[in-house]
């Protein structure tokens, strides 16, 4: 769940309120603050909408942020790079980065994630196909 410091879903108004956790700006200052929080997972989207309406960005956020804007806007760590962040990078699906390692001779381990929810009891409508890596609504 990684999508708010990984994208600008947060600049995405129609998005952004679907967020897990909607963007909560930070409240006062120094060592009493309250840092500005969101929480925006894949499962809150589908992969239309990420690949579509979503640009990639290097990790970073800003915990004093007010707004999203200064939350999204702050630049990455000085030993991350900023080299590939020209105009909307696209975000790749697994089916997509496959495509490449597979055309270059590579290979690959998925990497699995534990959730910090209960996937089945949030998303009950939504079934992943094994076949392509989508997730699609079932009704």
């Amino acid at each position: 769940c990684d999508l708010h410091i990984t994208t600008d879903v947060l600049l995405v108004p129609h998005l952004a309120g679907r967020c897990t956790v909607p963007f909560r700006p930070a409240v006062g200052t120094g060592k009493t603050a309250i840092h500005a929080t969101a929480k925006c997972c894949t499962t809150d989207f589908t992969l239309d909408e990420i690949q579509g309406q979503m640009c990639a960005r290097m990790a970073s956020s800003n915990k004093y942020a007010k707004t999203p804007e200064q939350y999204v806007g702050h630049p990455p760590p000085a030993y991350r790079t900023t080299l590939y962040s020209h105009d909307c990078p696209r975000i790749q699906s697994h089916a997509d980065f496959r495509q490449v390692v597979d055309a270059n001779g590579g290979s690959m381990i998925a990497e699995f994630k534990m959730l910090d929810y209960d996937f089945t009891a949030t998303h009950s409508n939504l079934m992943l196909d094994d076949n392509d890596d989508r997730i699609s609504t079932r009704g």
